[in-house]
């Protein structure tokens, strides 16, 4: 099975914003796709990172309630968590094609801790995300038939 077959049954369009976009927007972004797990950053059109939704509620603990996590203490790290705009806080990228097996993209979800992660297609253009609850419902599904 491909990521080709599976991509698509529950989440239609990736949450994409400019990297220069306010923290406030990209949860507004989020807000207006419920099943959005990660938003995707771009520059010029070009994919240049991503940012989770664990990422914006540490922000948000951090803005509203001064939580500052464990992992969040590296002095480094807490640039994320006073972060304005997308482009602070995003982390690189991690995509897959529609050719790449599920197997695989499952693996890469559980490697790098997301739930969610965009299909690209061999120049680089977006053309989808891929959803865990996708990968779910596909491989469950075709277990039962």
């Amino acid at each position: 099975m491909k990521v080709k077959d599976v991509c698509r049954l529950i989440s239609l369009n990736p949450t994409i914003v400019e990297d220069d976009a306010l923290i406030e927007e990209v949860i507004d972004k989020i807000l207006e796709d419920p099943i959005t797990r990660t938003v995707y950053v771009v520059r010029d059109g070009k994919l240049v990172g991503m940012i989770p939704v664990l990422h914006l509620l540490k922000v948000t603990g951090f803005h509203f309630f001064g939580f500052i996590p464990k992992e969040e203490l590296v002095r480094s790290s807490m640039k994320k968590l006073v972060a304005k705009i997308a482009s602070e806080i995003m982390v690189p990228p991690v995509y897959v094609h529609p050719d790449t097996p599920v197997e695989e993209a499952l693996k890469m979800m559980i490697d790098n801790n997301i739930q969610e992660m965009l299909v690209l297609n061999e120049e680089g253009e977006i053309i989808g995300d891929l959803n865990s609850l996708e990968i779910l419902l596909a491989l469950w599904k075709e277990r039962r038939e």
